[in-house]
């Protein structure tokens, strides 16, 4: 952490003294613009080829392959509380023949107390599912995010894993259209679209779904005719 810590304070340092060794903020402006222009610029062209080489090619549906293999859904939870409901009920509801375990991970269930309640109130909704099952795993203490990666990477029992956020919820097609693709042995990796849920909420929800819609959903679609998707 420190040495995270010292890196960054370099970093900040090194641009303290190349704004300082310029007389005026306009000639600091013109030696650095036309870098951040180049990289942005090359990027977005990137973007905009990319959507449009998807239009062009993938005007049609690809078929569906018959291939429903088990899935394991992982729920990385923290301090959701009731909302993390509606994301256990949009997993039990997919149009999904095969088997999808929900593998619900709370980290620091000690002080996240209504999280943890609110998951267990949701097993008789799932037992009443066929092929849907429920496994709830609270983590004591708080390990982070990889922390509760790892935990679900170690007890999922599938042939394919996912790993989502507690507070969202899922349209009911998410996992068949994910799968689908694991048919081509080739693919080892699947992204998928996030939209805000009440972007209509507010005008910083608003521009915030734009946000999501430029930064991720148009970059993905895009980044993938290339093979570089990434995704953090």
């Amino acid at each position: 952490m420190s040495a995270m810590l010292d890196g960054l304070y370099g970093a900040i340092q090194t641009f303290g003294n190349l704004v300082a060794g310029m007389d005026h903020l306009d000639e600091f402006m013109l030696k650095f613009f036309p870098f951040v222009l180049l990289l942005e610029l090359s990027f977005y062209l990137m973007i905009v080829l990319g959507v449009l080489k998807n239009a062009v090619m993938h005007t049609h549906p690809a078929d569906d392959p018959v291939y429903f293999p088990r899935v394991s859904c992982g729920l990385l939870c923290y301090a959701e509380g009731k909302v993390v409901q509606l994301s256990i009920r949009s997993l039990v509801e997919q149009i999904y023949p095969g088997h999808i375990e929900i593998l619900v991970v709370i980290d620091g269930a000690i002080q996240n107390h209504e999280t943890t309640e609110a998951v267990m109130e949701m097993k008789d909704y799932v037992a009443q599912h066929a092929n849907r099952s429920l496994v709830i795993v609270p983590k004591r203490q708080r390990g982070g995010r990889v922390s509760s990666l790892n935990t679900i990477l170690e007890l999922n029992s599938s042939e394919i894993v996912m790993a989502l956020d507690g507070d969202t919820s899922f349209d009911n097609i998410m996992v068949r259209a994910a799968v689908r693709h694991f048919h081509d042995p080739n693919v080892v990796a699947v992204a998928g679209n996030l939209r805000v849920r009440n972007a209509k909420a507010s005008i910083i929800a608003g521009l915030q779904a734009i946000e999501y819609m430029l930064a991720i959903h148009l970059s993905k679609i895009a980044l993938s005719e290339f093979n570089v998707v990434n995704n953090v």
